[in-house]
């Protein structure tokens, strides 16, 4: 494949990467997805989605879908009314495991994080 090829691949994993996030945040999807979810929807196999990912961007599709995450967390956390249970519901983690994957992410669990910034405003 050429890389203008792969560079539309790239492009076209964010766009679901994007629309699979705003889904977990409105709480329409339950599960997140896999790299073999994102290839299938690409038409691709998983094995060469993940290269063709790291060989454009240098970095995984999993970091991208972590990165991800930690965004959207943090986005609801400070954007809406839901407690740090509903969030980690929509976002398909349960709370324990889901302050756990934000404190190891951002240096705080998602209350301190929410605290820090509502004090800060």
């Amino acid at each position: 494949m050429s890389t203008s090829k792969h560079e539309l691949i790239v492009e076209k994993y964010f766009e679901l990467l994007n629309n699979h996030m705003n889904d977990l945040e409105n709480g329409i999807l339950n599960d997140k997805f896999s790299i073999s979810d994102f290839a299938r929807l690409l038409n691709i196999h998983s094995v060469n989605l993940s290269k063709i990912i790291k060989k454009v961007t240098s970095n995984t599709p999993c970091h991208f879908y972590k990165e991800a995450l930690i965004k959207t967390s943090k986005k609801m956390l400070l954007n809406n009314n839901l407690t740090v249970s509903e969030i980690a519901e929509n976002l398909t983690f349960d709370k324990s495991n889901f302050s756990n994957f934000f404190k190891n992410s951002v240096g705080q669990t998602p209350l301190q994080f929410k605290k820090k910034f509502l004090d800060v405003n």
